[in-house]
């Protein structure tokens, strides 16, 4: 295989690509007369040992290391890694500033914004919170000087964070949008303002307001605010006024006030959108909140059934934030983390039992709480009041088949305990006699 120039083809761009094109193989280099063999596996660097593999990527990173080639093959198994914290780490804290500025220069000549794709891959990117600052900034667009002064970094740091992101594909050039009304008259520009602000209205889910009108507008208030918008901002006049850049944003203007008209002069329809914006604004967010909080149940008993139960408890924990009142949620939350075999149950015991204590006190007919309960006290060895949770369990649900059998098992714990105390007490008598 021929050889490649780390200086035509930089080590975050090639790692990036080997990513991008799934290589399976080996990147072959040398380091002081010795051939350092890495392994990919679908684009991921792997081996026997993670930390020794990443050793040996940073490495590429360096101005001694001048050329590689890739093997394409078949490569022994091994613990795969994300090669982006690898480029991030190489290209912040290894690569020479002399190198940086060959390569990255083009990058200060121009404003940049970052794409909003970066959120999803944030977590891999292993930046300083200096670096984090950075990146509200780049999402309206910046000049990377003016980038390094608001956020009180370097200009190295700027650039370093710059050329990695830019290795990632997350930069573009920013082009600040032209002013169109530039050279319009005043009036026109007036006019533009007015639209701009009926389309607005034209947001608002009362109808009555998208016509400045009241609830109780008659039908010919409703009619003559519906004339008056129609002359001014149909998208014939629109075009009349030498404004035809605007006609499709008329146009749509106009299809939302037309329809807002006609279902306002529809007798039942406005009853029935009366009837609609008169629900009080609070009471609609309650009910928001508590249908968000059904999904966010309904998706972590997926992810629950699925034995993911990060996940779920995350789930869980949005519907109790969106619905606190309601025990099941909070009870369910508590019983997903209990059960999750990450969970270090011993530190967590009291935190959670005290929720569902609490989820008991706000749903206490719900069965499955006190089966919860009883489980996690049963666990602890808190034998009578496991008992009595996994009674009320079954009192309020006969065939609760867990509870039942969680009981049944209490039981021959006693039965059990009480046997050998017996044996033991036996033994400590005949062993008495026998000194006698």
């Amino acid at each position: 295989m021929p050889d490649y120039s780390f200086y035509s083809m930089p080590p975050g761009k090639t790692l990036f690509q080997l990513l991008e094109k799934k290589f399976t193989g080996k990147l072959v280099f040398i380091k002081k007369d010795e051939e350092i063999n890495i392994n990919f596996q679908s684009g991921l660097p792997s081996g026997p040992d993670k930390g020794q593999t990443k050793s040996n990527l940073l490495e590429v990173f360096r101005d001694d290391i001048y050329s590689f080639r890739l093997e394409p093959g078949a490569v022994p198994p091994g613990e795969v890694q994300n090669p982006v914290p690898i480029i991030s780490n190489g290209i912040i804290e290894i690569y020479s500033k002399e190198r940086l500025i060959k390569e990255a220069s083009s990058l200060l000549k121009v404003p940049l914004k970052i794409s909003s794709q970066y959120r999803s891959l944030l977590q891999y990117f292993d930046f300083s919170p200096e670096q984090e600052k950075m990146l509200p900034y780049l999402e309206e667009g910046i000049e990377p000087r003016t980038l390094a002064v608001t956020t009180d970094n370097s200009l190295d740091l700027a650039l370093r964070t710059l050329y990695f992101l830019a290795t990632m594909k997350l930069l573009s050039e920013f082009k600040k949008p032209e002013d169109e009304t530039a050279d319009l008259s005043q009036e026109a520009r007036n006019f533009l303002d007015d639209l701009k602000k009926e389309i607005k209205a034209m947001e608002s889910e009362n109808y009555f307001e998208r016509l400045g009108l009241g609830k109780n507008a008659m039908i010919e208030e409703i009619t003559k605010a519906f004339k008056e918008r129609a002359r001014v901002y149909h998208p014939d006049t629109v075009t009349r006024r030498g404004l035809s850049k605007w006609r499709e944003e008329a146009e749509k203007y106009f299809g939302k006030l037309t329809e807002t008209y006609n279902l306002l002069m529809n007798d039942e329809q406005r009853r029935a959108h009366i009837d609609k914006i008169s629900v009080d604004p609070v009471e609609m967010e309650n009910v928001r909140k508590v249908m968000n909080a059904e999904v966010s149940y309904q998706k972590g008993m997926i992810h629950y059934r699925k034995k993911e139960y990060t996940e779920a408890a995350r789930l869980l924990a949005e519907a109790v934030e969106n619905s606190p009142e309601d025990g099941h949620f909070l009870g369910t939350w508590a019983w997903i983390c209990y059960s999750d075999p990450e969970c270090d149950r011993e530190a967590r015991r009291d935190e959670l039992k005290t929720a569902l204590m609490k989820a008991i006190s706000l749903t206490p007919r719900e069965p499955n709480l006190y089966y919860y309960l009883g489980k996690i006290l049963s666990d602890a060895n808190q034998l009578g009041s496991a008992k009595q949770y996994l009674a009320k369990a079954c009192e309020l649900h006969p065939d609760h088949l867990e509870a039942g059998r969680e009981l049944r098992l209490i039981e021959k714990r006693r039965n059990t305990r009480e046997q050998e105390s017996i044996l033991s007490k036996t033994s400590s008598f005949l062993g008495f006699l026998k000194k006698k």
